[in-house]
């Protein structure tokens, strides 16, 4: 949640720095919402550089516990409608 209030600047300032080191926390943990949040965040460059394969990377750790956002994420990174364990 800390990730979510700095990534959206509720209650604080936003700062994507912030946002993406509690991401990183929670993802380490297999939360795949924040596996998913990593994803989105390294597909469109928020607080790191755009970096397609470690997007992948964070949709498909997600999309392999079966969370329906990250295996549609992942689907639309790779152009294909297959599940990521495949």
């Amino acid at each position: 949640m800390l990730g979510d209030l700095y990534e959206e600047g509720i209650g604080t300032d936003q700062d994507y720095s912030k946002a993406l080191y509690w991401h990183q926390k929670a993802a380490e943990q297999d939360d795949q919402v924040a596996q998913t949040n990593l994803g989105r965040f390294y597909r469109d460059g928020h607080g790191v550089n755009k970096d397609v394969s470690k997007a992948l990377y964070w949709y498909r750790k997600a999309a392999n516990q079966g969370y329906g956002p990250a295996i549609h994420e992942w689907s639309k990174l790779k152009g294909r409608k297959i599940h990521p364990k495949k």
